[in-house]
């Protein structure tokens, strides 16, 4: 890929987690599942493992229009990030 930015690689990422989560939130009949799991394999190829939880983590606060410490905490406890 050429870079443009001098962070393409993040900004994909974070555009790839976005796309993720907000396809996980789509009906059953709508929610096209192979495309999700192709995407989340795609993830894990361009970013740290350690990156991954945190970017699904930031776009499902996102998404959601998470707000409060107590809500984020639990969206970030559901990926993994804190006990």
């Amino acid at each position: 890929m050429k870079h443009i930015t001098g962070r393409d690689g993040l900004i994909v990422a974070d555009a790839l987690a976005t796309a993720i989560v907000a396809m996980e939130g789509l009906p059953n009949t709508l929610r096209p599942d192979s495309n999700i799991e192709d995407m989340k394999s795609i993830l894990a190829a361009v970013s740290a493992p350690s990156l991954v939880s945190v970017l699904l983590a930031q776009a499902k606060c996102r998404l959601n229009q998470v707000s409060g410490r107590e809500a984020i905490d639990a969206v970030y406890r559901e990926y993994g990030l804190i006990d």
